[in-house]
């Protein structure tokens, strides 16, 4: 994906703080309707290094 050069953070730290901050992603999924997007509740574990990993949460009512 593009990343223009103003958008980019190479620092893991301030990204993990961000997502810290706002624990909320939107997953867009396409589906026979066309893209869809549902907003997940999420949180950072900080293994595996250096990145981590975000675990999600979906609800089983979500036909996602």
């Amino acid at each position: 994906m593009y990343s223009p050069r103003q958008f980019d953070e190479p620092l893991v730290k301030v990204m993990h703080d961000l997502i810290r901050a706002f624990p909320l992603a939107t997953l867009v999924t396409l589906n026979a309707s066309g893209l869809e997007a549902n907003h997940i509740p999420v949180v950072l574990l900080e293994s595996p290094e250096p990145f981590g990993c975000l675990r999600g949460h979906v609800a089983r009512s979500n036909p996602l």
